[in-house]
């Protein structure tokens, strides 16, 4: 069709080949439509920009400009009945529209969409990464705002990739502890069990951010305690929730290690005696002396107290009657 022999940024061909018939949902040979293909020179746009060592002031501003024609061509697109729901086939991961114009990175486009009907959640069936998980994935919290507040599941997981939370914990995000921080404000489980296709779980958030990562953020593990991770020293056989397989990159960090020592509800012992390669050995002695010792009964008052709260920690600790002193407690806030 020739709509898609055009550029989708050229709004005049594209307006004269509307008006005289052609076609706003016609795929090419890729299986992409029109609005889609704008969507996608957005992010092409964007990578090659993000790409550039340096960035002039011209780059901006002809960045800018193509913006203004992406939005331009998706409204000339709408305005003459696109559908903004349709989605690729297999070879692209069955993506929808409203997945192209997050991966640009391109707030407006998105907010347009967004108020033109464009669905956030999908078919159980659909066990792809969501609009959601590419939001988190670009660690555009602007985006992450405008999807949650369309009523984008939260807690959405796939097979492959776990929650939202999951991607902010494995991948390298930028601005990991802010997108981590709204994403558990809105209420991201970082207990939630994710199992793959074999009915394996995947390792909590907790743990992919442990095994994902070299270097540890003890700011980051304070504040997923802070909003109710559980901490269980076993295998994933034993506990879903279990990072016995997720502490041997922690050998670096002895301040995230005792932070999570400090918060761990289970120990499995016998385990960590039997494979060497399991926990850190500068920090074995340490870990078997905490594991193989009663804990304190205020520590498992806390923990208690936690189970009963499950993520709603800070709001629900916040309305106890309690003094400070303890609010920080439970919080991980003082140990």
């Amino acid at each position: 069709s020739e709509i898609n022999l055009v550029s989708p940024l050229n709004t005049e061909l594209l307006e004269l080949l509307l008006k005289w018939g052609a076609r706003p949902n016609t795929r090419d040979r890729y299986g992409f439509t029109p609005i889609m293909k704008a969507c996608h020179v957005q992010q092409e746009a964007e990578e090659a920009l993000e790409e550039q060592g340096t960035i002039s002031g011209k780059d901006v501003l002809l960045h800018f400009a193509q913006t203004l024609k992406g939005i331009e061509s998706v409204l000339v697109l709408i305005s003459h009945g696109a559908d903004i729901n349709l989605r690729t086939d297999a070879r692209h991961e069955y993506r929808s529209v409203l997945h192209y114009a997050i991966l640009s990175g391109s707030g407006p486009i998105v907010n347009l969409l967004l108020k033109q009907g464009a669905k956030v959640n999908f078919e159980p069936e659909y066990n792809r990464a969501s609009p959601l998980h590419l939001a988190v994935l670009k660690g555009d919290v602007n985006i992450i705002n405008m999807l949650l507040d369309a009523d984008a599941t939260i807690n959405i997981t796939t097979p492959t990739v776990g929650s939202p939370l999951h991607v902010a914990c494995s991948e390298q995000i930028p601005n990991r502890l802010q997108v981590l921080k709204l994403l558990l404000d809105r209420g991201a489980n970082p207990n939630v069990v994710v199992r793959n296709n074999s009915g394996r779980p995947l390792k909590p958030a907790l743990g992919e951010y442990l095994t994902n990562n070299d270097d540890h953020d003890i700011d980051v593990i304070k504040l997923l305690l802070r909003y109710g991770t559980q901490v269980i020293m076993q295998s994933p056989q034993q506990c879903p929730l279990g990072l016995l397989n997720c502490l041997y990159t922690v050998a670096k960090n002895q301040d995230v290690m005792i932070e999570l020592l400090e918060a761990a509800e289970k120990f499995d012992i016998s385990l960590i005696q039997k494979t060497l390669l399991l926990v850190p050995s500068n920090q074995r002695d340490l870990f078997l002396e905490v594991a193989s010792n009663p804990p304190s009964l205020r520590h498992m008052a806390r923990v208690f107290v936690r189970q009963i709260m499950k993520n709603r920690c800070p709001d629900a600790v916040e309305h106890l009657g309690l003094p400070k002193l303890l609010k920080a407690y439970l919080l991980y806030e003082i140990n």
